[in-house]
């Protein structure tokens, strides 16, 4: 366990470097935790040793330029709570059958860790079966390869930098960017992290 923890320290060390690069293009940070504020007590539900390092060490608000959004902390209480939107008022529940969402895309589509399994592993929703029930599908077996997934694709935002549109551009070129240079580099670049079913499932989530 010590060495799994030790290989997620590494490799949160590397996406802190990548994402702070100056022609990355990721709103917010992904800054060290004060320790003077330690990770609080979650009732009813355990954080595996990997979620407990991650959120007791970084602090975790993330808009990446390829619109995932990666969660504060506060999101991640086991309850659920209101979340102040303007005038407006609504629930959030970080808990989905026993996985806790951990990122975010376009409002709808969610990454998930599994604190009961060994490594936490991290799953994507792909769609639903009914309205209650979504279909998750495994991107990464452990909590350090899906880090080590948002490494790349932050290295191919920066590395395709000069690619990207101009401020003020039409939308639709910034999608073009997106879903035909920066994910198709980086699913390339994701078949030597993770096996090929493994990249169906995140190429399905990246274009769905």
């Amino acid at each position: 366990m010590a060495n799994d923890l030790n290989k997620l320290a590494k490799t949160l060390k590397e996406f802190q470097q990548v994402i702070q690069r100056p022609e990355s293009q990721t709103i917010l940070s992904f800054e060290t935790r004060d320790p003077s504020f330690p990770l609080k007590k979650i009732e009813n539900h355990d954080l595996s040793p990997e979620l407990t390092y991650l959120y007791s060490n970084y602090e975790t608000g993330i808009i990446m330029p390829t619109n995932i959004h990666i969660q504060w902390y506060n999101k991640l209480f086991p309850m659920d709570y209101t979340i102040d939107k303007g005038n407006t008022f609504h629930h959030y529940t970080p808990w989905k059958r026993g996985k806790v969402i951990i990122a975010t895309t376009d409002g709808t589509k969610k990454i998930l860790a599994d604190p009961t399994q060994n490594g936490t592993p991290v799953y994507v929703t792909i769609g639903k079966e009914n309205e209650e029930d979504e279909v998750h599908e495994l991107i990464a077996p452990t909590l350090e390869i899906f880090f080590r997934l948002l490494t790349e694709l932050s290295k191919c935002d920066s590395d395709n930098f000069s690619k990207s549109p101009k401020p003020g551009i039409n939308t639709t070129n910034w999608a073009t960017y997106r879903d035909d240079i920066v994910y198709s580099d980086f699913l390339n670049r994701a078949k030597t992290i993770i096996s090929t079913k493994n990249v169906e499932a995140l190429a399905c989530f990246l274009k769905t």
